[in-house]
């Protein structure tokens, strides 16, 4: 089954771009999903499961290769980052004015 990822449970990162994925049911309780574009996936017991294993594995990539300098990674995972910048980003959190002390 193809289907899209419009969203993350993580809040510090936001989805610009659906992602595709694609998810296999293998057998009684075994799932795998993976992005159509990218060398990512996860496994779960359940659809729903794997679908929100591979949301969490998609926040985790993104915010350590976004560690990395482009010559402290190798081609893939370049790749993989460039991908996910490409569809992901950081949201600006503004504060409220009520939230501002005042001096």
């Amino acid at each position: 089954m193809e289907c899209q990822i419009e969203c993350l449970s993580d809040a510090d990162v936001k989805i610009m771009k659906p992602i595709r994925i694609h998810v296999d049911h293998l057998g009684k309780a075994d799932y795998l999903a993976f992005v159509c574009d990218a060398n990512l996936g996860a496994s779960g017991d359940t659809e729903e499961e794997v679908i929100a294993n591979l949301q969490d594995m998609i926040a985790v990539a993104y915010r350590l290769l976004n560690r990395f300098s482009t010559s402290g990674l190798g081609p893939e995972m370049l790749r993989l980052r460039d991908f996910l910048r490409s569809h992901l980003c950081r949201p600006t959190h503004k504060k409220a004015a009520a939230d501002t002390p005042t001096v």
